[in-house]
This record gives structure tokens, sequence and C-alpha cells, in this order.
């Protein structure tokens, strides 16, 4: 028998097929996040996605916001630390009632929080998979991991097991500028300029004060000394070096430290670490939920 492996997140549906040793056979992906779906929406939205795998299908396995305050079905957060066997315990199964027919038993994977020396807490969703993957790739039981996105997470893995995190809304915030502010005008541009990017990583550390830092991506461009196409690379490295900022008195030359996200943002997040001193490795992000999907289903088998 196959499983679906099914990472469900804010703005992105992707199913994975995979057979019992975990090789990965058909994999699909639409823009049905979350946020997009209507109450009662998921099992229909589903179906469509996977018709033609759900006959072959023994379990699905699901992680990321379906499993949230507004997805299918609720599933309370686990607080740190996590390992893998403690992750596949706490899954559940959905509820029948909630389901349909033609489905076969659906788990849903928890999220995980964790709570700061300050009282402050955080969470993730989706994320744990994927870091359990990386971990199953990588061959490692200590590193630190970043994945880069809307809301980047940077966690501390000790022995196996997800210690503490602490997240960013860099992706997030860099939408919401270039699209909606007062810099939208100046970040049309497509491409990340590299230097542009470099100067930004450059100004974060050397200065605490992001707020000024965001205004004079706009002073510079209208009093001439930044060209209009290199606003995004510097707004771009101003965030993502407050990242690095933070991380840089955490990260040690013996830990090591595995980005895990799309081509892209692993790219653009190396290029951040070289210019902080940081030796890294990429993974991709789909591969590492592949392979976390993979160890969690041979934990039930």
């Amino acid at each position: 028998m196959k499983r679906i492996a099914v990472d469900w997140g804010s703005s992105c549906l992707r199913s994975f097929l995979l057979d019992q040793q975990g090789n990965l056979l058909d994999s699909r992906q639409s823009a049905d996040g979350i946020l997009s779906l209507k109450s009662g929406d998921f099992a229909s939205v589903l179906q469509q996605q996977c018709q033609n795998w759900l006959a072959e299908a023994e379990f699905m396995l699901m992680a990321g916001m379906v499993g949230s305050r507004h997805g299918w079905y609720e599933m309370p957060y686990l607080p740190c630390p996590v390992n893998l066997p403690s992750l596949a315990l706490a899954s559940q199964l959905l509820p029948a009632a909630l389901s349909a027919s033609g489905l076969p038993p659906i788990r849903l994977v928890p999220g995980l929080c964790y709570t700061d020396s300050h009282g402050i807490a955080d969470v993730m969703r989706g994320e744990e998979t994927q870091i359990f993957g990386a971990l199953q790739l990588s061959n490692l039981e200590n590193a630190w991991l970043c994945l880069p996105g809307t809301h980047s997470k940077w966690a501390r893995v000790a022995q196996g097991s997800i210690v503490q995190f602490q997240s960013f809304i860099s992706g997030e915030l860099f939408a919401l500028l270039r699209q909606h502010s007062s810099l939208a005008t100046f970040c049309q541009q497509g491409a990340v300029d590299t230097p542009s990017f470099l100067q930004g990583l450059q100004q974060s550390s050397t200065a605490n004060n992001l707020l000024h830092q965001i205004f004079s991506v706009r002073a510079q461009v209208l009093t001439g000394q930044l060209p209009p196409h290199a606003a995004s690379g510097l707004l771009s490295g101003l965030i993502i070096g407050q990242e690095f900022s933070a991380a840089h008195h955490w990260i040690t030359d013996d830990t090591p430290l595995l980005f895990v996200g799309n081509h892209q943002l692993n790219q653009r997040y190396q290029q951040a670490a070289s210019f902080f001193g940081l030796v890294s490795q990429c993974i991709s992000a789909e591969t590492a939920s592949v392979a976390g999907f993979n160890a969690l289903a041979q934990q039930y088998d």
C-alpha cells in the first residue's frame, strides 16, 4: 500500500505520493492554502488534488496550518524539547465525522511551541516535519537549522530533539513593504540585486536601528545615492541581516548550520551566512518535507 503526505500551509497545498519504502512517486501543488478556503472545503479540495491516489493509499499524514485554529482540526502545540518519536506519538487521527467517504484515515501532526527565558512564546506548524527530515538527510543529531520563508524559523537541535527556536517575520515584512508601503514605487524590480543585498547586510551589521534603515531605502533613492533597481536588494539585506545579527550570538563554529528552503531563498541566506563568516549547507524544503513525512510514517510501521 502507498501513503499520502500533505504539507498544507496558509497559502499553498502540497501533496506527495509515497511507497512503503519512502520513495516519492508523484507530487502535486496548488494555491489552495488554508487562508483561501471556506469552512468545510477541506475534504473536497483534498479529494480533487489527490483523486487517483486515494484508492491505493493506506493512510494520509498531514502537517502545517491544516492543524491550526483556522484549519481542518485544531491540534494542540507540543512544547519543546521534542524528538521524532514524541512528535509521532502526539499526532492524532482526524475524527471520522470531519472526514469524507473515499478518504483514507488521516493523521495530523501537531505544531510546536517554545517559551524563551523572558517568558515569550513562539510557535511553528509544518517546519517541525522539515527539520526532522533535514536531520535524516544530513545524518546530524546536533545542528542549527534555518527555514527561510514568510516567517523564518531558526531552530536548535540537540541529540535529535528540537530544544528551542525563534521566528522572524522577515518574508512577510519584506512583501508588505515592497507592495503596500511608501517604498513600493521603488521596489518593483523582480530580482534582488546582489551588491545592494550585501550593502543591506553591511548596514544591518553596523547599526541596530532597523526602522530608520528601512526608511533610508526611500531617502537614498530620492537623493540619488541608490539607483531604483537596487532598492529591493537593499531592503532584503537589511531585513535578513537582522536575523543574522541575532543568530550570530547563538551559533558556534562547532555547530553545523543548515538552510532548509527553496533554491532562491537558500542561495540568498547562504550569501548572508558567508558575509557573517558562517559555514552552511543547503537542503531543499520539499526534499526535507518528504524525508520528514517518511521518518514519521516509519514510527507507525
